[in-house]
């Protein structure tokens, strides 16, 4: 899908830059720069950035502590002291041996500045192009780093648009790592190698922390992104779209939600749907669910959609949505109701265990050994038991204790807990397999497993 990229629509990043290199020749433009430079002259150590816009061609002094992502590129970035009092001018003015030259005398002669800071421009300008020439002629460019040199500048606050890169390249190094795109509520970004960036320079303040590059504390997109705001929401779209992650879906909802008014149309029309987003949230959260449930044991995770619960959020839409949403969860409980599960290692929200407690749907469980059994029994007067889990894993060697064992069938036994005709069929068969070198512990719990009553 492509809209209007509104102001985006276009720009050329290399044609930009030599604009500004042309411009950087003719003192008329260097003239503009110097009186930026008196009139916000202050006599501070705070780092100070002089930028072009390219939309408007335009210089300013940046004082937004907001980042523009497209439109400005850097000029010359300064302390006040440092530059006034630099020894090449020091040296035009012939201000005497630790004596300080004033922003007075400049004003006065400011021929002589003029003269250094176009040099002092134009050197820096012809550095810049020269390594972002570099950049994109390296056919072996790493795609999931930043040219160290550009990431230094926008660490600074001082970066250049980010068209520098390419759209994959942007991708891999500057998109998934700001928020809500990184599945988190503050950015992350400008460092490849440890990414993260606590603070940026800016204007008036040394150090400026940074949350939300794109968002406010409301997730409305800050005013200084407008002008790209397809872009931007266009490419939350194309995240949501490829994440599979029921929480990370859910976090740009909630972003897509605030600021509706804003989206491109085709979004709008894709995203609200709360029946669709519902169905589409809950199957993910329950593909998620599986690949936790019926693993390994070494293998066993925490289920990515750690806070996402289905049916509180469908609650939060209306009654039919919320039937809808129970009735997909009930169907993949009863799908896998035969297959043994580790749930002391997998949260499962208390709704819909409620949920299934009150339709009569009880599931296969599975333990790694006795102490997490005897942590359900404790929380469940009885189970539905299997000797082993989905992958065929028994307790492991380390853990054959005659006594544990023992201490499992008493607990089975005193909670009236149950197996399964299917579970008892899958133990005969191991029983009579010829190829297996099974313990006497466990041959033995397998016997008690088939001496267990059924649920069915």
């Amino acid at each position: 899908m492509k809209t209007n990229k509104n102001n985006l629509e276009g720009i050329n990043f290399q044609n930009d830059f030599n604009k500004v290199i042309e411009l950087s020749k003719q003192d008329s433009f260097i003239n503009s720069v110097k009186d930026l430079i008196i009139d916000f002259y202050d006599n501070s150590d705070l780092k100070k950035g002089i930028f072009w816009n390219r939309f408007t061609g335009e210089l300013f002094l940046k004082k937004s502590k907001d980042f523009d992502l497209y439109s400005n590129f850097p000029i010359i970035s300064y302390q006040d002291h440092s530059l006034i009092n630099s020894a090449r001018l020091l040296n035009l003015y012939e201000v005497s041996e630790g004596g300080l030259l004033t922003i007075e005398k400049i004003q006065n002669n400011p021929e002589k500045f003029v003269k250094v800071l176009k040099r002092k421009i134009q050197t820096k300008l012809s550095r810049d192009f020269k390594e972002y020439f570099e950049y994109k002629s390296n056919p072996t460019k790493i795609a999931n780093a930043l040219p160290k040199y550009f990431e230094s500048q926008w660490s600074k606050g001082f970066g250049y648009p980010l068209d520098l890169m390419d759209d994959e390249h942007l991708n891999t190094v500057f998109w998934v790592y700001v928020s809500p795109l990184n599945g988190l509520k503050s950015s992350s970004f400008f460092n490849a190698y440890n990414r993260q960036l606590l603070s940026i320079n800016v204007v008036g303040n040394t150090k400026m922390e940074v949350s939300n590059l794109l968002f406010d504390d409301d997730l409305k997109l800050k005013e200084i992104h407008l002008p790209y705001k397809n872009l931007i929401f266009e490419k939350l779209f194309e995240f949501y779209n490829a994440i599979n992650s029921s929480d990370f879906k859910e976090l740009i909802l909630n972003y897509f939600e605030k600021n509706f008014k804003l989206l491109p149309k085709e979004i709008q029309e894709s995203i609200c749907s709360k029946e669709l987003n519902a169905i589409n949230l809950t199957n993910q959260y329950l593909i998620n669910l599986k690949e936790s449930l019926f693993v390994s044991y070494r293998e066993t995770k925490e289920i990515k959609d750690k806070s996402f619960e289905p049916i509180e959020f469908a609650k939060s839409l209306d009654d039919n949505i919320l039937k809808k949403v129970e009735e997909i969860i009930l169907n993949f409980f009863k799908e896998n109701q035969l297959k043994p599960a580790n749930y002391t290692h997998t949260r499962i929200s208390d709704s819909i265990l409620e949920l299934l407690k009150k339709n009569g749907i009880e599931m296969t469980q599975c333990f790694e050994n006795y102490w997490e059994l005897h942590h359900q029994l404790q929380k469940s007067s009885k189970i539905i038991y299997s000797p082993f889990n989905s992958n065929l894993d028994l307790i492991k060697t380390s853990q054959y204790d005659p006594r544990l064992i023992k201490k499992i069938e008493e607990e089975l036994k005193n909670s009236c807990s149950t197996t399964t005709k299917q579970i008892k069929e899958d133990v005969e068969t191991i029983l009579k397999m010829k190829t297996l070198n099974l313990h006497e512990e466990i041959v033995n719990h397998l016997r008690f497993v088939l001496s267990m009553p059924i649920s069915f």
